[in-house]
């Protein structure tokens, strides 16, 4: 293993030894892939659950993928969503731009929050 992936590892293991309970969060992406493959090399599946934040407007396929990763490492599989519709949402603020990113407050942020609060 490389210099930065046993770094990872150890910085992984100090940050999560005061906890019981871990969630990773995966979106189905390759950088959360990673995150998620690399935290149950420093730390074991006994502990890590994922999490994914299931917006209502992914691709195709994303969230059998998604089931499948939690299903192949054998780990639990927490999914949060929003209250919202997104399309609903458009119609109400317009499409969200840069300047102003309102999806990610109410597609990502307070369903994170929401989980937070029962987990």
């Amino acid at each position: 293993m490389s210099a930065l992936v046993l770094s990872t590892i150890k910085e992984i293991n100090v940050t999560t030894a005061p906890y019981e309970k871990i969630y990773v969060m995966f979106s189905g992406g390759k950088d959360s892939l990673v995150a998620l493959d690399i935290t149950i090399k420093a730390i074991g599946s006994e502990k890590v659950e994922v999490l994914y934040i299931d917006t209502g407007i992914a691709t195709p396929g994303l969230k059998d993928y998604v089931v499948d990763i939690a299903h192949r490492y054998g780990l639990k599989l927490n999914v949060a969503g929003p209250k919202y519709d997104f399309f609903k949402l458009v119609e109400r603020m317009g499409f969200p731009m840069i300047k102003y990113r309102w999806c990610k407050r109410y597609l990502k942020i307070e369903p994170l929050r929401d989980f937070a609060k029962q987990a």
